[in-house]
């Protein structure tokens, strides 16, 4: 991995090709940074999606749920109060997903899902309801059409689930990712966190993505010139791993 030009931090990204053709890509990154970098790539890919780490009332709150909140404007709380209660208090159940629009978060939609609250003596229901969560937002972001995704670590902040355990739960599903989706992203604040989630892609034999070759060299000339860099090689103002 190279240093970053003009002395910023380096992007810490691994990509792995997904049985069924969509790339999973583990960066160390900020979600709310997460949209920025997709608008300026070259490949621009659209539909895009978040997957907010939501509460049942989807009032906004504290981690990724309140920076998506603030960064996407009044308009975002404005259309998750408006969606109906399914009981006295709950928006959106733990393990189900609700769907807004992007607004000034700058996707095409958020997806909304509740994790559970982690507690050792419920372990079984919980893994059962952090899977319902990634699986029924994969789900519904194939169902609109969206061709990348990106998703932080659910229930992992003051919900309290351990990391590495919450991981694995999240890798097991999103390995399963189809088409339309094209990459899956998962973002990581902490170094650590980037580490542990490539660790556990390893262990679960997940083949690192290798770009396609270049074109012959009478392929270029034909076009002009050389094919431009691949998106996941620039530095986007840093370095990739």
């Amino acid at each position: 991995m190279s240093g970053a030009s003009g002395g910023q931090p380096a992007v810490l990204k691994k990509e792995y090709k997904l049985k069924a053709g969509p790339k999973l890509i583990i960066v160390k990154g900020s979600i709310p940074d997460w949209p920025k970098m997709q608008q300026e790539r070259p490949d621009k890919i659209t539909p895009i999606a978040v997957v907010n780490a939501a509460n049942q009332r989807l009032c906004g709150g504290g981690g990724v749920d309140g920076m998506i909140h603030s960064k996407a404007g009044p308009e975002l709380a404005k259309e998750c109060l408006s969606k109906p209660e399914v009981r006295p208090g709950i928006r959106c159940p733990t393990g189900e997903v609700v769907v807004t629009e992007g607004y000034k978060f700058q996707t095409d939609y958020i997806i909304h899902t509740c994790g559970p609250v982690y507690a050792n003596e419920r372990k079984d229901e919980c893994k059962e309801a952090l899977t319902n969560a990634y699986r029924n937002s994969l789900l519904k972001a194939q169902e609109l059409g969206v061709r990348c995704v990106a998703f932080a670590a659910i229930s992992t902040g003051v919900y309290a689930y351990p990391f590495r355990d919450a991981t694995q739960v999240s890798l097991i599903v999103l390995k399963d990712a189809k088409p339309p989706l094209e990459e899956v992203w998962v973002v990581l604040f902490m170094e650590a966190d980037f580490k542990t989630a490539t660790e556990l892609a390893e262990d679960l034999n997940l083949a690192p993505y290798v770009a396609p070759s270049e074109a012959p060299k009478e392929k270029q000339e034909r076009r002009g010139g050389p094919p431009s860099a691949s998106w996941s090689s620039l530095r986007l103002g840093s370095a990739t791993s």
